[in-house]
């Protein structure tokens, strides 16, 4: 039996537990809820997209004005705003599918229609694998930390509701504060939902 027990041990593979990155990268992360993210301390971060103005085909006034107008929007800032640049890959493989599921269900299309469009197809996959695109992803980044104790409430449901009203009421003010002033620049600001938090 001792025999037995150490070549079983001799064996015996120990398997590695995979560890749980996405669960440590978003550790400190309570909820996304109310087109927030809240963390475990108390702090909540909005996040507003950046449709940016393409400076480079302006006039130098309108360069200037443009400039003029970030430097007038961040010297108002006395709390942190974050800048956020995401690259995604563009995937054209879905636009492609349903060009051709329109020419194979197309019944008016000629021979020379219908070869132009596949030609079309055949060029643009090539197009992607050979020189992949991706496309810059502009965002503002809001956090702002609410103090339970400065709070005053007769539960903790009432406390909860009270904390995160405070949270969005700031973070919105900051938020359209950043798109009212950017406005005249014609830099769009956008509120990213809950959803495209996730995304």
């Amino acid at each position: 039996n001792k025999n037995n027990k150490k070549k079983k041990k001799k064996h015996e593979v120990e398997i590695e537990q995979e560890p749980n990155l996405f669960e440590e990268l978003f550790s400190d992360v309570r909820e996304v809820t109310t087109h927030m993210i809240r963390f475990h301390d108390n702090s909540f971060t909005m996040i507003a997209e950046v449709d940016p103005v393409n400076y480079f085909l302006k006039n130098q006034d309108e360069q200037e004005a443009i400039d003029i107008t970030v430097e007038s929007w961040t010297a108002t800032l006395n709390y942190p705003v974050g800048i956020y640049l995401q690259n995604r890959f563009i995937d054209v493989s879905e636009p492609i599918e349903l060009m051709a599921k329109a020419m194979k269900e197309s019944e008016d299309l000629n021979e020379a229609a219908l070869s132009y469009g596949q030609a079309m197809i055949d060029d643009i996959l090539t197009w992607q694998r050979d020189t992949p695109r991706y496309e810059t992803k502009r965002y503002l980044i809001f956090t702002h930390k609410i103090k339970a104790s400065d709070i005053t409430a007769d539960s903790e449901e009432e406390l909860e509701t009270k904390v995160m009203e405070k949270a969005f009421a700031e973070l919105m003010r900051r938020l359209t504060s950043a798109r009212n002033q950017l406005r005249k620049a014609d830099i769009t600001v956008n509120l990213i939902p809950t959803e495209g938090i996730y995304e």
